[in-house]
């Protein structure tokens, strides 16, 4: 069962979120960073007072543990999200019917945890951070 993705909307080339009797390629520990930007203004015997300038883009962060043992082929999907980064593609991130906005790749450090002996890659946890690529301008 697909339960969501990040992509463009062609199943072929998104990163799918989905569970089934013979797949697993989900997420886990999922963080949203937003924040606000300030400037300091000093005021000459007084105390400083901040002045809210704008929004930062929001963040996003989360895990995934892409293994062959799950039924998923970690190098393919590997591929994916650093085409998404490299090409600067602008992203969807539907989870269930809702879409959570459009962001961009911005890195996707991983570790490799098992190979085959022929080198292909059987396991691998991947930290992808998303920025968010809408703006209110």
């Amino acid at each position: 069962m697909k339960v969501g993705y990040l992509g463009v909307g062609k199943a072929s080339k998104d990163v799918a979120f989905q569970v089934s009797s013979g797949l697993v390629e989900t997420f886990s520990n999922m963080k949203v960073r937003k924040q606000a930007n300030y400037t300091t203004h000093k005021i000459h015997g007084h105390k400083a007072v901040p002045e809210m300038t704008g929004m930062d883009a929001d963040q996003i962060t989360f895990e995934m543990l892409l293994s062959a043992y799950l039924g998923v082929n970690p190098q393919k999907e590997l591929d994916k999200l650093e085409a998404f980064m490299e090409d600067g593609t602008i992203c969807n991130l539907v989870l269930g019917d809702k879409l959570f906005g459009t962001w961009v790749v911005k890195s996707i450090p991983y570790n490799v945890e098992y190979v085959y002996k022929e080198g292909d890659i059987t396991q691998a946890k991947v930290t992808v951070t998303l920025t968010e690529a809408g703006g209110d301008v």
